[in-house]
């Protein structure tokens, strides 16, 4: 189904989503969707990606989000911790893992810039 997905941070912005797809879990909660997937990528900015279909995040014990960058403000007042994980490629958080072939180096945050100097070597 193609359908907006409201988002409140901005004061109500509504954010097309492309086809949504809910996932179930037909033992524990048979008519509460579990899980959001949607056909077009756009940040989860605040929980209204959930609650625009039905799934209430403040009730869940554990809540995954693929994210990148402005998720914190939205979810942060939710969890008692954050994990984050590192992906392969252009969109893993530790930069030293890239080639960067065109910089003139060192330059921040890519060099540890005031780093105390390696031990023993």
């Amino acid at each position: 189904m193609k359908r907006p997905i409201a988002v409140t941070i901005l004061g109500g912005l509504f954010i097309v989503a492309g086809t949504v797809g809910l996932v179930y879990h037909l033992r524990e909660r048979p008519l509460e969707p579990q899980i959001v997937v949607v056909s077009r990528h756009h940040e989860p900015w605040d929980i209204g990606v959930f609650t625009s279909v039905g799934i209430d995040p403040r009730t869940k014990r554990y809540l995954l989000l693929k994210s990148r960058i402005h998720y914190r403000a939205g979810f942060a007042p939710l969890g008692l911790a954050t994990v984050t994980l590192d992906g392969e490629g252009v969109t893993t958080s530790d930069n030293s893992r890239l080639e960067y072939i065109h910089v003139q180096r060192p330059v921040f945050p890519l060099d540890r810039l005031n780093a105390p100097p390696a031990r023993g070597g």
